[in-house]
Parts: structure tokens; sequence; C-alpha cells
């Protein structure tokens, strides 16, 4: 019997790490279902994204009214499709308020969590991404770390040795994957060697 797994995603930043993920099952003995919590619902946030990284179309959206805690919606969400349908797993992904509230509802509901680039750490407390990650860490059952760094940070904090997996970084993976779409065109009048570089964060570009 195969093992079936929610792979949940929210944000832009999950579908990358979602594609590996995708990418690695194939040809094993398991059954992704991508689940979407509706936190990036734009088009060019979400469905653009998914499809140039080749994930399939959501089996489920979940439903929720962007009225007061976003997670706590998110989570209720959540949890009333694990109740409906539990899977074998959940593999959550990075640490946008997506992973955090999928945590909470698999946790809350007995099925198993598996975090997905587990052990980063900025320190800057401040940062929300850093609360959620923690958090996370903490209540996931299977932490796959993309470091040594990372697993180390994870033991120092109290994680049983036999919890954590260095599987390497699923975002390398999917770059790599990505390595002929991004080439530039022949008609791009940019040089041979090029470079792409995104910034997103205030501390970045402020």
């Amino acid at each position: 019997m195969p093992l079936r797994v929610h792979v949940v995603v929210g944000a832009r930043p999950n579908l990358p790490k979602a594609a590996a993920l995708f990418l690695a099952a194939e040809g094993r003995e398991l059954v992704l279902d991508l689940i979407h919590t509706g936190q990036h619902t734009s088009p060019l946030m979400s469905d653009a994204f998914a499809a140039d990284l080749g994930l399939p179309v959501p089996s489920h959206i979940l439903s929720w009214t962007p009225n007061g805690d976003r997670i706590q919606a998110m989570s209720r969400a959540y949890r009333d499709l694990l109740q409906a349908s539990p899977p074998d797993a959940v593999a959550v992904l990075g640490d946008v308020d997506s992973t955090l509230a999928a945590t909470l509802a698999a946790s809350g509901a007995g099925v198993s969590v598996v975090h997905v680039e587990a052990g980063l750490r900025s320190r800057e407390l401040e940062m929300k991404e850093e609360t959620n990650r923690r958090l996370v860490d903490r209540l996931a059952d299977r932490l796959y770390t993309h470091s040594h760094a990372a697993t180390h940070q994870l033991q120092r904090e109290g994680r049983a040795a036999e919890d954590i997996v260095e599987v390497g970084n699923v975002m390398v993976d999917t770059l790599i994957a990505m390595a002929d779409r991004t080439r530039p065109p022949e008609f791009n009048p940019l040089p041979a060697t090029f470079g792409l570089v995104t910034l997103h964060r205030p501390e970045l570009v402020e």
C-alpha cells in the first residue's frame, strides 16, 4: 500500500520546495496530494509559478474567511479536511504562515508532520518567519534538514538525533531540475554569463 502524504503549500516560497518533493517521489511507493491553504491566491503569486515548476493542480484549496487571525483560520480549515480524510503524513515546507497552520492542524489531529527545511535560523526574533520555523520544529515528528549546521542547531535545541534526517537543499534540487530553462533565449541582449538577484525583504531593499 503506497504511503499517502499531503504536501501543503500556501505561499510562493513553498512552491519550488514542493516541486522537488514531487520530482523525488516519481517511481516510489508514495502518493503525494498537493494541498493549497489559500494564503496566496493571486495567479501571479501562485498559479504561474506552480505551472512553471510542473506542479499538479491542488487536490484541495482550503476555504476560510480572511478576518482575524490568518493562521488560526487556515489551521481550522485544514483540520476539517484532515478529519474527513486523514493522510499517513503531512509534509510542511519552510516557514510561512501556511507551514505553521498546517503543522498545528496535523499535530492536533494526530497526523505525523514532516518539516522540510528544518533547523534554519536567523536569530532575528522579530521576524514572523523565525517564530514560525521554531514552533514547527518543536511540533514536527520528523525534521528534514538542508545542512550540517541545521542538524546541529536542532540537536542543540534538544531534538533527538533519530528525529532528524539530513537530506540536502531542496531549493538546489529544483534549481538543478530547472537549469535548462534559466538560460537566456538567443535573441536576449544579455551576455552569455549573467546573474539574477531577487530582493523581497524590507531589510534588504530599504
